[in-house]
């Protein structure tokens, strides 16, 4: 227990104008339990017994201080005893559900003030361990979900809750057809605090042309804090992408070869036709003139020279 009041006793006035009053004393406070836990929505209690040490009937305001004031209430607020009586009131925490109080360790006071004189106090001190409220935001954003090569994704994450928290992230594939890079896969979030993890989709096998594949996968991911609570299921979570994987040739790429090459043949059939070669020149050919032997000569002109006929047919 300890004196609770504003400065020095010289600082004090008391109404009359003079010195503190005689015969009033400082109450004498007492928590039996001054470490208390709850949780947010919840509602905890403690007792503080208010003993009336001044030789003068006492009117006693009590009062809740420090962090905690604005969610407890002590019952009743005030009290009268007399000299040597004690009375034991109740304090109630009721912190709000939701996330609008910080988690932790909490201190408070519990303050006695004299209606005499308010120079005479007492202060008994407590703490409240407050838990956590966990709100964890999650959601996937496909920043290029439709490529030949490589599809691309944000996760992005937001800490509503009332401590920090420390998010695991993995690939959950449905399929072995695409390879996955993911970075970072841990995330460490700050009440209030949002970030992301990027996430790379790549085919293993592209394909030329024809209709587009798709391919289903899921982002695992779990939080996990100092002040969680044992069981929470909602702990973990999955978010759901797919990748559409187009092929290498798309109908545009085909549309543009095709007129390419209808231009093409096109121009081809447009181009004068080349002109026949021109025949090459035959060289003229001299008559081969074959000579006679001089006795062939002599034998085929006798018949003729002497003009008889019986004589060359008996020679």
């Amino acid at each position: 227990m300890s004196r609770g009041r504003a400065g020095d006793r010289n600082d004090v006035s008391t109404p009359s104008g003079q010195g503190p009053r005689s015969g009033v004393k400082d109450p004498v406070l007492r928590m039996p339990d001054a470490t208390l836990s709850v949780e947010p929505g919840s509602t905890v209690s403690t007792t503080v017994t208010v003993y009336n040490a001044s030789a003068i009937v006492e009117e006693y305001t009590i009062e809740v201080l420090g962090p905690t004031a604005e969610f407890a209430q002590a019952m009743p607020d005030r009290v009268s005893l007399m000299p040597g009586d004690d009375t034991t009131i109740e304090v109630l925490f009721s912190p709000p559900a939701g996330a609008a109080t910080d988690a932790g360790t909490l201190p408070f006071g519990v303050r006695a003030v004299s209606g005499v004189d308010e120079y005479y106090a007492a202060v008994v001190e407590g703490t409240v361990d407050l838990g956590a409220v966990h709100d964890l935001d999650a959601r996937l954003v496909a920043v290029s979900g439709e490529h030949r090569w490589v599809g691309r994704y944000r996760a992005e994450f937001t800490n509503n809750g009332t401590a920090p928290v420390t998010v695991d992230i993995a690939v959950l594939s449905g399929t072995e057809d695409v390879g996955f890079a993911l970075a970072p896969d841990q995330l460490y979030l700050e009440r209030g605090q949002t970030d992301a993890a990027f996430l790379k989709v790549r085919p293993r096998a592209p394909f030329f042309m024809g209709a587009p594949r798709r391919h289903a996968f899921q982002l695992a991911y779990q939080r996990h804090s100092e002040r969680a609570p044992a069981v929470d299921p909602t702990s973990e979570g999955t978010l759901d992408g797919v990748f559409e994987q187009r092929p290498v040739a798309s109908r545009r790429l085909l549309t543009i070869a095709g007129l390419s090459i209808a231009g093409i043949i096109a121009l081809i059939a447009l181009l004068p036709s080349p002109a026949p070669p021109a025949a090459a020149a035959v060289p003229p050919q001299t008559p081969e003139i074959q000579s006679i032997e001089p006795a062939a000569l002599t034998a085929s002109a006798s018949p003729a020279t002497t003009g008889d006929p019986v004589s060359a047919k008996t020679a």
